[in-house]
Order: C-alpha cells, then sequence, then structure tokens
C-alpha cells in the first residue's frame, strides 16, 4: 500500500498523531517493535542528567515490559543513557542501520545495550529521521532480534521519509497554531476582548464569542466565512502589497468606539477587538472638534460637522435632522467628505476622522502643520 493511501491525517492532537504514525509505519519493514523517539537536541553529549531524562518522549508498539523493565524504566533508561547510541554518530543519513554507525562489539559493550537492548531482544536496528521542530530530533526506530536490516529495506523506509515529511511537517504547523490560538483565547478571555484568528489568505479560522459580539453591534457581523466588508477592504493592503503592518481600523456605533488592530502571524494573524466608550454627549464633542477637524483636513465647517456624525455612527438621516438640513444635502457633503479623505465608504472616512482627532487631543502636531493627508 503506497504512503498516500494510508489514513494520516496532520490535524489530530499529538497523542492521536504518534498513534496514527507508528500504526502506518509499523509493517513497512518486518520488525518486532517499532519506538517514536522525540529527543531534546544535544542528546549525543548529554550526560546522565535527570532533567534531560523528563525531556523527551518514547512510545514503543508493541509496548513491551519485561519481568525486569517496566514501560516507565524503558523510558528512563533510554534518555538517560542515549548519548551512548550509535545514532550519536549519524552525519546527514536520513535512515541508518546501528551496524552501519558503530562496531557491534562496541554498541554491545554498552550500559545502554546491557540495561535495555539485551533484556528487550534487540539485536538489530533501523533509525529514521524524521521532521521536527528546533531544539528536538524525531527518530522512529524499528528493532528485531535476528537478521539485520537489508539495503533495499533502507531504500523503503527511505520512501516513506519522503512521503512523511510534508505530512509531519504540516503536524508541527497545526500544533504551533492551537498553541496560539490557545494563546489569544487566554487574552481574549481575561482581557474582554474579542479575538479573530485569521488563515494564510485572511480568512477566520476561529472567532471568540466577544469577537462576533462587537462585530453585530457594529453593523460588521460576518458573512458566513469570510470576514465583513469593510474589514476586508481594511486588510487588503496587506495580501496584495505584502504590507506587514496595518494602521487600526475603527467604527463607532452609538456611545462606543471599536478598534481592531492586526497581529501578524506566520499561520496568518490575529485580529484583537476592542470597544471603549466614547462621549456621552456627541453634540458637545461635535461642536468643540468642528473647527480644528475642518483645518486638518481641508474641509468646511459644516462638512466637519458632517464627518463628525458619521464618526457616531449615525445615519443621514439622523445627521439630516440633528443639522435642520435635507438627507439629500447630507449626501452630497459626504460626497466633498470622501473625495477629500481619499476614502470609498463611511466606515473608512469615519476611521479616518477618529485618527485625526487622536492626533489633534494629543497636542503632538503645532497648529501650522495640522493639514493632514
Amino acid at each position: 500500500m503506497q504512503l498516500e493511501q494510508l489514513p494520516l491525517s496532520p490535524l489530530r492532537t499529538h497523542t492521536h498523531f504518534v498513534e496514527d504514525l507508528l500504526s502506518t509505519m509499523a509493517e513497512r519493514v518486518p520488525n518486532e517493535m517499532l519506538s517514536y523517539n522525540e529527543i531534546p537536541a544535544g542528546w549525543r553529549i548529554q550526560p546522565e542528567d535527570e532533567a534531560f531524562s523528563q525531556a523527551g518522549l518514547v512510545v514503543w508498539t508493541p509496548a513491551s515490559p519485561t519481568a525486569a523493565l517496566s514501560l516507565d524504566d524503558q523510558r528512563a533508561l533510554t534518555l538517560r543513557r542515549l548519548h551512548e547510541h550509535p545514532g550519536r554518530l549519524r552525519r546527514d543519513q536520513q535512515v541508518a542501520r546501528n551496524s552501519d554507525l558503530c562496531e557491534p562489539r562496541r554498541w554491545r559493550a554498552t550500559a545502554l545495550y546491557n540495561e535495555l537492548y539485551r533484556p528487550l531482544h534487540i539485536e538489530n536496528q533501523c533509525l529514521l529521521y524524521l521532521p521536527a521542530p528546533p531544539g528536538m530530533e524525531l527518530v522512529l526506530a524499528y528493532n528485531r532480534e535476528r537478521g539485520d536490516f537489508s539495503d533495499a529495506e533502507l531504500a523503503e523506509l527511505g520512501a516513506a521519509q519522503r512521503g512523511l515529511t510534508p505530512i509531519i511537517r504540516d503536524h508541527w504547523r497545526y500544533l504551533e497554531l492551537l498553541a496560539e490560538q490557545a494563546r489569544w483565547r487566554a487574552l481574549a478571555e481575561s482581557e474582554g476582548r474579542g479575538v479573530i484568528h485569521l488563515d494564510e489568505r485572511g480568512r477566520p479560522r476561529w472567532v471568540s464569542p466577544r469577537a462576533r459580539a462587537l462585530l453585530r453591534e457594529h453593523g460588521l457581523a460576518l458573512e458566513g466565512q469570510r470576514l465583513p466588508a469593510p474589514l476586508r477592504r481594511w486588510l487588503a493592503p496587506l495580501h496584495h502589497a505584502r504590507q506587514r503592518t496595518l494602521p487600526a481600523f475603527r467604527c463607532c456605533a452609538r456611545d462606543q468606539l471599536l478598534d481592531v488592530s492586526l497581529h501578524p502571524g506566520d499561520s496568518g494573524g490575529v485580529l484583537v477587538l476592542e470597544a471603549r466608550a466614547v462621549a456621552k454627549d456627541p453634540a458637545t464633542a461635535v461642536q468643540a472638534h468642528t473647527r480644528s477637524l475642518a483645518e486638518a483636513l481641508d474641509l468646511t465647517p459644516r462638512q466637519a460637522e458632517v464627518a463628525l456624525w458619521l464618526r457616531y455612527g449615525k445615519s443621514n438621516a439622523d445627521i439630516a435632522a440633528l443639522l435642520s438640513i435635507r438627507p439629500a444635502t447630507v449626501k452630497k457633503h459626504l460626497e466633498r467628505v470622501f473625495d477629500k479623505l481619499g476614502v470609498e465608504n463611511r466606515t473608512s472616512a469615519a476611521s479616518r476622522v477618529l485618527e485625526v482627532l487622536e492626533v489633534l487631543e494629543s497636542g503632538s502636531t503645532a497648529p501650522a502643520q495640522r493639514n493632514i493627508h
């Protein structure tokens, strides 16, 4: 059976993936025992060290305790005496027999052989090296009592190694993604923020309940398996222009400001959503900021008023009633505002207004430099 026909999915918990890998590979060549070994880097020179012996993972199939050695004893001996193993002499081979790496008489003189391999009746071993994260080596060890492994069997395992490599790399990436998701979920739960985990194409992998609620409250509900259109437009430069950072996305609804920030990552990145209260009396804020916003963005006072009310999430009809003008006039003012700000929609305009107000309120921009485009 070809390797690609076997049921080996990288999208599994690590325990289940190891079980699947051992099951998939157990019959590739005849053996009495197959072991999966995650070994800490530095094992070739590591002396007997209790901390080191607790750092690795060793799984056998079939698991074979003897009268003298329990499975825990076998694992502890494997890691404690690992620096005596012939594998320490490997150079760049992906498949290697112990007999190719070390003279049998020297191997049989080691404590590792006499305390572990001999009681388990293991005389011949073939090592298959697989991709591992930094700081670790991953080895499948085929073991049998009689008859060394042939060149044809080494070639068979070499072919399997080439087929396994992309699957195992995908599995490590999947585990990294799960760990990253767990970190962001913890952040969301501890600080009341919303979190959206993105894939490489900017689509949501996972959306926290708080993020869904914040999007709905601000008129930005998810569109099936896609982000809302305003967020997709905001993220577009990240994918088309290969930017690594973006200014925050902001929009306002009622008395809340939604702030969305991007945290790029190798697996696609994370959006963090946070809502904060804005002024309880928008009319006072609009009156206070009309002149400074008009100067900063080269708007007329009326256009600045319309833009400020837009920042508070008001519709054209709402703005018309507040300013005692017709909705058609509001629409005309907004067209001029969009043109002067270089934006195409209400959300982008509101976000731009918020950015400028933050600069003005910080006092970091001198009056002569306030024409912000």
